[in-house]
């Protein structure tokens, strides 16, 4: 349910998985750093200074979270963007 990973300054990012059972294997919503997260992706920058991300798990598909691939750069994506 939550993981903690100590970076090479020292700092600590959290990832907190709430309600993660067998069932609940789906992400129905995210936070980082306590604001909204709506990408299924972040950068270096996004945690190289620690932090949290926490997951709202649920057993069935939320296609809305994750879902604009608009604003995804290309080097996240694993195949070329048309």
């Amino acid at each position: 349910n939550e993981i903690k990973i100590k970076l090479s300054n020292g700092k600590t990012f959290r990832i907190i998985g709430k309600y993660c059972s067998e069932e609940n294997k789906y992400i129905q919503s995210a936070k980082l750093n306590g604001k909204a997260w709506e990408k299924p992706w972040f950068s270096h920058d996004d945690i190289k200074n620690g932090g949290k991300l926490e997951f709202i798990m649920g057993d069935k598909r939320n296609t809305e979270w994750g879902s604009d691939m608009n604003n995804v750069p290309p080097s996240a994506l694993p195949y070329p963007k048309n």
